[in-house]
This record gives structure tokens, sequence and C-alpha cells, in this order.
């Protein structure tokens, strides 16, 4: 069994920024939480090439998306905000509007979460030749970052 051991501050700030987990300051860090993956070994950790089931649900324990489902269903009716805190869809719904979080940070001090990033790791997503999951988004047409904390896909 592979054990990640991470302070439970630490992985209730990622859980609630929908980001790699991020350095919280010191006195948070006092109690840990021990997470556990009946697993012989971990696969791949790109979320655009980890493919097996152990893999996606650590992939899914550290990076966010601009939504989620809410925790405990796969409802799209249940779908709420995870980077993106709000977004909206042209009347014919071909073009999505999403507004980011401001202050999302990468873990490690990287920065801020921008448009550009979300553009970059959804290009990326496209691509066949960087990404085993290239046909989900076969359907875009384009993404742009509209500002640093607006991005639409057409």
């Amino acid at each position: 069994m592979m054990q990640f051991k991470f302070p439970r501050a630490l992985v209730l700030a990622a859980i609630m920024a929908g980001t790699a987990l991020a350095p919280l300051p010191a006195m948070a860090a006092k109690t840990e939480l021990t997470l556990g993956a009946a697993a012989a070994d971990i696969g791949n950790l790109d979320p655009h090439y980890s493919a097996s089931t152990t893999d996606r649900t650590l992939v899914a324990w550290i990076f966010g998306g601009l939504v989620r489902f809410a925790p405990g269903t796969t409802d799209p009716a249940s779908i709420e905000p995870d980077l993106a805190e709000s977004w909206e869809s042209s009347p014919d719904k071909l073009v999505w509007t999403f507004k980011l979080r401001k202050g999302v940070q990468f873990h490690h001090n990287y920065g801020e979460v921008t448009a550009e990033d979300v553009v970059f790791s959804l290009q990326k997503a496209a691509d066949p030749e960087r990404s085993a999951f290239a046909t989900d988004y076969a359907s875009f047409d384009k993404i742009e970052a509209v500002d640093p904390y607006t991005v639409r896909i057409t």
C-alpha cells in the first residue's frame, strides 16, 4: 500500500483551492492526514497521461479543474466551481466563458494560476501528441485567454 502524508490543513486548503497542494504557514502544518492507496506502483501522475484507476484517483487529489462535480455525485446538474468562480455560455451554447478565482497559487511558490495556464493545459489536453485524452476535447475549436482571469472556449 502506498502512503502519502500531508498536513490535514494542507489537504483541506488544496481541496478548497482546487489546485496542486500548496504550502501553508508552519502553524497550519502541525496535524497530518495519512492517505493510502492500495496499488503496486504509481504509473503516471501527468494528468494528460494518467489512465489507470490508481493514477486517476491520485491526480484528482492533486490537480483541479475549471469546474467539478459536487462531492459524491456525477450528476451534471451538480457541477460546481473549482478554479473558475463563475461561467456563462452563449445562447447557442457553443462559446463558454470562465472567470477564474483570483489568488489561487501553484505549489512550491510557482505563482498564481492565470488564464494563460488554463489555456496551456487545455491545449495540451486537446493535442493527441501530448495527451491520452485528446479525443475528449475534439469539439473544442478555440481556447483563449481574454484577460488574466478569463478563459473562453469555443
